[in-house]
């Protein structure tokens, strides 16, 4: 774990409490304690944060189309918009506030360490 070049050409670098002082320097992320479990447990929140945003842009970018079709329907239509500006701050405001806090307190799925790494191009 504590090889200095490797770390420095990863993506995400981990170097262990007790490692050398130049790994630990390279490092992007420094371990309080050489346990393997806080290693395992550092990765699965991460990969918990990364599924927490994609669905979190995922649940904006349905909110938005959903919005932007009400809003150009409502123009073919009626030839007005059915939502003023105000209704539609609104709606971005609780929209974006409640996904937030629900996705933000979701604890990690029992087979999120099952899954394989992410690419980094994605």
């Amino acid at each position: 774990m504590n090889d200095v070049n490797a770390i420095g050409q990863a993506d995400v670098g981990f170097a262990m409490g007790t490692g050398k002082t130049m790994a630990r320097d390279a490092a992007s992320m420094i371990m309080a304690t050489d346990e393997f479990f806080s290693l395992a447990r550092a990765i699965m929140w991460g990969r918990n944060i990364y599924t927490n945003v994609r669905r979190f842009v995922q649940f904006q970018f349905t909110c938005n189309i959903s919005t932007l079709v009400t809003v150009f329907m409502g123009y073919c239509f009626l030839f007005e918009s059915p939502l003023n500006a105000i209704q539609l701050l609104w709606i971005n405001l609780l929209m974006d506030t409640l996904a937030a806090l629900a996705l933000a307190t979701t604890p990690p799925f029992t087979n999120i360490m099952q899954e394989g790494p992410v690419r980094s191009s994605d």
